[in-house]
């Protein structure tokens, strides 16, 4: 990856906060959802698949359906 530039299919943690309405970090992210790896690192921000989306939304909504279970 050259600096500045990111293949279309991935998506940065700022884009996919945005695109989601929420503040999310990476470090959040990596240490909740395991399974759910970036494909991407660099010194300014953390990638993910385009195609995981889907999957991040999920394991986010599950993420805070438990904690709303527990109030």
């Amino acid at each position: 990856m050259t600096k500045n530039s990111k293949p279309d299919d991935h998506i940065s943690t700022t884009e996919l906060g945005m695109m989601l309405g929420v503040h999310v970090s990476a470090g959040f992210l990596r240490t909740t959802f395991k399974h759910i790896e970036p494909v991407a690192v660099t010194r300014n921000a953390v990638y993910w698949r385009r195609v995981d989306i889907p999957e991040i939304c999920l394991a986010l909504a599950d993420y805070f359906k438990s904690k709303a279970d527990r109030l």
